[in-house]
């Protein structure tokens, strides 16, 4: 079985600096390296492991007994998160978001007029949006209604995750060894704090949009979990990750 190439960039991203002096990276190493730990020295030596699969984090970088956390992205990476709907639900209900609203939420994940997945007939993305039109908008109105909760939340799915135990990321990274661009958590919630997104007809929060990992609607149930199971993207990722990058200061 040929390895996720995800994981493929992670062990040759790690390769690449673990146990290496710092002049002895590559140029474009030495330039995120350079960011994320300011004013290196040639013979700073890095080390770099792999991180706990289950976080947001990758990679944990340390130089000098100080620690960072990355979270690395490839190719036309756009998917940010995923977790079980109630999971997701019971977030919401944390940030006291109106039953209407989680209803809909149900609704659209299910497909089949409920809100558990009981139904017998369910319609796909094309036949189902339609009709919850102006549902989707009034959720969506009330999800993007007040800044600090959208950053909270899209805080909570790119950079802290679901187990409290695993540290969080502070960085992402999204590119190869020779080409990349370095975003800091820091630039990402200036950045969502300034960018509305009302624009959006898809049911998000901030940038990230949300869907059914699987709703089976013309196919058979192989994997019934996966109807339980939400995933979250980011339309614009990498576009995105450029302009923050060059608009905002990583500290």
């Amino acid at each position: 079985m040929a390895m996720n190439y995800g994981i493929e960039f992670e062990n040759e991203f790690i390769n690449s600096i673990n146990n290496k002096k710092f002049k002895e990276l590559s140029e474009n190493l030495r330039r995120i390296l350079n960011i994320i730990f300011p004013a290196l020295s040639d013979n700073d030596l890095i080390v770099a492991e792999h991180c706990d699969p289950s976080g947001k984090p990758d990679v944990k970088i340390s130089v000098n007994n100080e620690s960072h956390y990355i979270s690395l992205k490839t190719n036309t990476a756009k998917h940010i998160h995923s977790e079980e709907l109630e999971k997701f639900i019971g977030k919401l209900e944390d940030f006291e978001i109106s039953k209407t609203s989680i209803d809909t939420i149900k609704k659209f994940h299910f497909g089949d007029g409920t809100t558990d997945g009981s139904g017998i007939n369910r319609m796909t993305y094309d036949e189902l949006f339609p009709i919850m039109i102006n549902d989707i908008k009034n959720a969506n109105e009330e999800l993007n209604s007040y800044n600090e909760k959208v950053v909270k939340l899209v805080e909570k799915f790119v950079f802290i995750g679901n187990n409290a135990s695993i540290p969080e990321a502070d960085f992402i990274y999204h590119g190869s060894i020779n080409f990349g661009v370095l975003c800091s958590r820091k630039q990402i919630v200036k950045h969502l704090r300034r960018r509305n997104y009302d624009y959006m007809r898809n049911l998000h929060i901030g940038p990230l949009q949300f869907h059914p990992y699987a709703r089976y609607a013309n196919f058979k149930e192989r994997n019934p979990y996966k109807r339980k199971i939400i995933n979250f993207v980011w339309a614009n990722f990498v576009q995105d990750l450029e302009y923050i990058s060059s608009h905002y200061p990583f500290y």
